[in-house]
């Protein structure tokens, strides 16, 4: 499979970046081709370039993008998409309608999901 994982931000190591990081790593592992989307690059994205993940291409239909920010979703051309919210109150971690579904990563993001 194409399996385009996104984040807003990759420029220092936090929370959101090892999420990505894993989850990149465990699609590799199982032998899927990984394209990252990272709107703004430091090492993290260099680090994860150099071990083999592809760079985004907006020319690439993508079987799946797995997205982690709301600013990560518009002109992605894939043929699911899925939002993993993993917080309740930033505003990069709110939901984007009309997509293919939502991850929530707690039960109080599920619940906000929810409403």
């Amino acid at each position: 499979m194409k399996i385009l994982v996104t984040i807003n931000h990759l420029e220092k190591w936090g929370g959101s970046e090892k999420f990505v990081s894993f989850l990149i790593k465990g699609f590799q592992e199982l032998g899927h081709c990984v394209y990252l989307l990272s709107l703004i690059k430091g090492d993290p994205y260099l680090e994860m370039i150099n071990k083999g993940v592809i760079p985004f291409n907006s020319e690439i239909n993508y079987d799946i993008a797995i997205c982690t920010h709301n600013s990560t979703v518009a002109d992605i051309c894939a043929t699911s998409i899925v939002q993993i919210c993993h917080g309740i109150y930033p505003y990069l971690e709110q939901p984007v309608l009309n997509i293919d579904g939502h991850i929530a990563v707690s039960h109080e993001v599920k619940n906000r999901l929810k409403k």
